[in-house]
């Protein structure tokens, strides 16, 4: 073969929404010690190492509190092997897998984009590093949360649990289910096309498909987080749900999103029940948060107030409102409504009253439509009226 054919491409992208349902809907196995124990003594061996202890976590914030647990209590002061673990066991076999795409298909590049990318783009960038976030800032503040089984999960894993750890340390080298899609996208090559990959590539792929979330590798000891029961997306690929917990892990840790946005319990409660007034939601602090607790309430309410006005409607279909008496100093604000150019819906943006054009350092009062809308393109009006298609 010398590319990709028209067949594959609609297999690929089947399998890649396969894969990312696999993951977001708990369909990964619930693993244990001795599903993982042959799979972790094998890669040990191949790195040069003794067999470490393995600690297996219902969330990824109880592995932290583990892991911390046990650097307090048993002193864990050795390497971390996620750089040998990558130069000798995976970096090698992962040269030889994307070898043998190109020697079929030519390249590997069409591949890419067809699979590992968008999985990427939504394992790892939508959903691993955005709980990452959420978590470190918890354990920075030694804040863990509910963790209904703790001690359970202290006892399995012949720890004895004492209390919180005074350390506060957020460890986490990325390697997972997760976090690395494009090993397990190859998957689809070797179950349905037929390819023979090398012994050590197919038992990693074999051993993130049993349910690793994260697993952190040391000398002595390796940290493991399984899977989470339920991951929601909305269309868009971003965690979100205004229903529930858009994240749910196996021992009761929730986490809430919407729109890829996290919130606390008590605020997304408050959003998607639509129990705020408009005083209130103007007056978030978070951008992004306030923008999308407007979207929830509905954009009319906020332009249909008595306080709001229409200033300029444009040709494009542009409208610039202006609210007073919304926040609580009662400081005039200025909305652009608009279109979303990808979905058609309707979009609203708080815009400033005025801005520093950076070309002519000159003040720009923005009291038209199209000006604002000029704003957001980084244009002043006449270069947004001079274009011919949005995008």
């Amino acid at each position: 073969m010398t590319g990709i054919t028209k067949e594959t491409e609609k297999k690929l992208q089947k399998y890649r929404d396969d894969f990312i349902h696999y993951v977001t809907d708990g369909k990964a196995p619930q693993l244990t010690h001795d599903i993982v124990q042959d799979d972790i003594n094998y890669i040990y061996k191949k790195i040069g190492l003794a067999k470490p202890k393995i600690i297996i976590a219902d969330s990824h914030l109880a592995e932290k509190l583990l892991m911390n647990h046990v650097i307090e209590n048993e002193g864990l002061g050795e390497e971390t092997i996620f750089q040998k673990n990558w130069e000798k066991v995976e970096e090698p076999a992962w040269n030889d897998a994307q070898q043998k795409i190109i020697k079929e298909y030519g390249e590997v590049k069409k591949f890419a984009q067809l699979c590992w990318e968008p999985l990427r783009a939504t394992l790892e960038v939508n959903i691993a590093s955005r709980v990452d976030r959420v978590e470190r800032d918890q354990v920075g503040k030694g804040n863990y949360g509910t963790i209904d089984n703790i001690k359970d999960q202290f006892e399995q894993n012949g720890l004895k649990y004492k209390a919180k750890p005074k350390q506060h340390k957020f460890i986490e080298y990325n390697t997972g289910l997760v976090s690395q899609p494009a090993f397990v996208s190859f998957n689809y090559l070797r179950l349905f096309e037929g390819f023979k990959f090398t012994e050590t590539f197919e038992r990693v792929i074999d051993f993130l498909l049993k349910g690793i979330w994260s697993i952190n590798h040391f000398e002595k000891h390796v940290f493991i987080t399984r899977m989470p029961t339920k991951i929601s997306l909305d269309q868009r690929n971003r965690i979100s749900s205004t229903t529930d917990a858009a994240i749910k892990w196996r021992d009761g840790v929730e986490f809430n999103f919407i729109y890829g946005n996290h919130f606390e319990h008590d605020l997304w409660q408050k959003v998607v029940s639509k129990s705020m007034d408009l005083q209130q939601i103007t007056s978030m602090t978070n951008v992004d948060q306030r923008m999308i607790a407007i979207d929830i309430k509905g954009y009319d309410e906020l332009l249909t107030t008595e306080n709001s006005k229409l200033i300029d409607k444009s040709k494009r279909g542009n409208q610039l409102y202006e609210v007073t008496g919304v926040l609580p100093n009662g400081r005039k604000q200025l909305f652009l409504k608009y279109k979303d150019l990808s979905t058609d819906r309707p979009m609203i943006s708080e815009v400033p009253q005025q801005y520093t054009d950076p070309s002519t350092k000159q003040t720009v009062v923005l009291n038209t439509a199209d000006k604002a809308m000029g704003w957001k393109f980084y244009l002043v009006e006449k270069r947004y009226a001079e274009l011919k298609n949005e995008s």
